[in-house]
């Protein structure tokens, strides 16, 4: 009787696992359709040996000349030091440099319009950026313009005509009418802090002997660095998941998003002191080279309050309000903290800028009215990217009149 009890418990145990493990498997098929229909069939293959091959495939088409990252997503691959080193002939300290991740050429991804819903392709061109592709050797009497940043550069949420490179390029020909004639590369990639962000313009940025490089970012660097559960166990599973599973991958994003968190002050420090390293050494390589080095802050919001509030409230009113929460809880959700330490590295980075005598972009106070144009916590709309290519654009023509 004793063993049919035992043998009756097994049976109960193991159709408990196999239930457990095919509504999990379910779950992890529903994300992955899910997300394949809103960013493109390649989730469907995310961290399998096929999604591996996918990305070496890629990797060894004549012209790119990377070592592939990997744990990369389907649609990135990551620059190694190896591959930076090669590419400057320089030797420098392994621990220097990260690499940078970015997308493989001549790709088709998908996005979608914030307001309506409908879905739209996004242009990655033969150089692994985003809009129409270029000529690496510039042609005579252009004026060649670099834009840096992340995803606010490459345009999420954007149609390719809706970033603000492509409107910094019309509008510059527009104002230098049959004086030059200017040509704006969007080198904005998703995700990219400001380490990857020098290192990328310093390996394929320079090459292209810009005339012009402008910087647009902060949010990257902004994120706190403590995680939910303070880095547990549990956490560590769910990340070592995360590089295989969709599911934990998002589960990871929510908690990380929505649990509450405290942050050292000494931690901001640490943080905005190597965001204004970064762009000290992308202003010194512009220096060298008689580039002309444009900053802008960066707008962002905690996604505490809607588009509609935000309209009648500035940047800084946003801030001491998540400031103010602080006090009286202790603790705020992940994008509230983000966005107090976005703000330091943004007063630091214009304080750097007027030390430095580097041409300032207040791009912050150009949107301060019209801060319903951000369709996320840091991305634009049309009509935001548009004011901020002419926010650009007066800078460009108040330094260099003569063009």
């Amino acid at each position: 009787m004793k063993n049919q009890k035992a043998l009756t418990w097994k049976k109960k145990i193991v159709f408990y696992m196999i239930a457990c493990g095919a509504s999990l498997l379910l779950l992890e098929l529903c994300f992955r359709v899910f997300f394949a229909f809103y960013v493109g069939p390649s989730v469907l293959l995310y961290g399998t040996p096929f999604d591996r091959a996918q990305i070496e495939g890629a990797a060894s088409t004549p012209g790119t000349n990377v070592e592939v990252e990997r744990e990369a997503k389907t649609y990135m691959f990551k620059m190694t030091e190896d591959e930076w080193n090669r590419r400057r002939n320089v030797e420098l300290h392994p621990n220097e440099l990260k690499g940078y991740s970015k997308y493989f050429p001549n790709q088709k991804r998908v996005d979608f319009d914030v307001d309506t819903g409908e879905r739209f392709d996004v242009t990655i061109n033969t150089h692994g950026f985003r809009g129409e592709d270029f000529l690496e050797q510039k042609e005579r009497e252009v004026v060649r313009v670099l834009c840096l940043g992340a995803s606010s550069t490459f345009g999420y949420f954007d149609r390719d005509d809706e970033t603000y490179p492509v409107y910094l390029e019309q509008i510059l020909n527009q104002r230098y009418a049959g004086k030059a004639k200017f040509e704006v590369i969007n080198f904005g990639i998703p995700h990219l802090p400001s380490e990857q962000i020098y290192n990328l313009f310093a390996a394929e940025g320079l090459p292209l002997k810009p005339d012009i490089v402008t910087f647009y970012e902060g949010n990257n660097d902004s994120d706190p660095p403590q995680r939910w559960l303070n880095q547990s166990l549990a956490h560590a599973a769910i990340k070592k998941l995360g590089r295989y599973l969709v599911t934990a991958k998002f589960v990871d994003s929510i908690a990380s998003k929505y649990l509450r968190q405290s942050l050292a002050e000494q931690a901001v420090t640490d943080i905005s002191a190597k965001f204004i390293n970064q762009v000290s050494k992308i202003n010194q390589e512009c220096y060298k080279r008689g580039i002309l080095f444009i900053v802008a802050n960066q707008q962002r919001n905690s996604q505490a309050f809607d588009r509609a509030e935000l309209k009648t409230m500035t940047y800084q009113q946003e801030v001491e309000k998540i400031q103010d929460k602080l006090q009286h809880t202790g603790a705020l959700l992940h994008p509230e903290l983000a966005l107090l330490i976005h703000s330091v590295l943004m007063g630091k980075l214009k304080d750097w800028t007027e030390t430095n005598q580097v041409p300032f972009v207040d791009v912050i106070s150009r949107l301060d009215h019209d801060r319903d144009v951000l369709v996320s916590w840091v991305h634009l709309s049309a009509k935001g990217n548009l004011m901020v290519a002419n926010a650009l654009a007066d800078k460009i023509i108040e330094v260099k009149s003569e063009w």
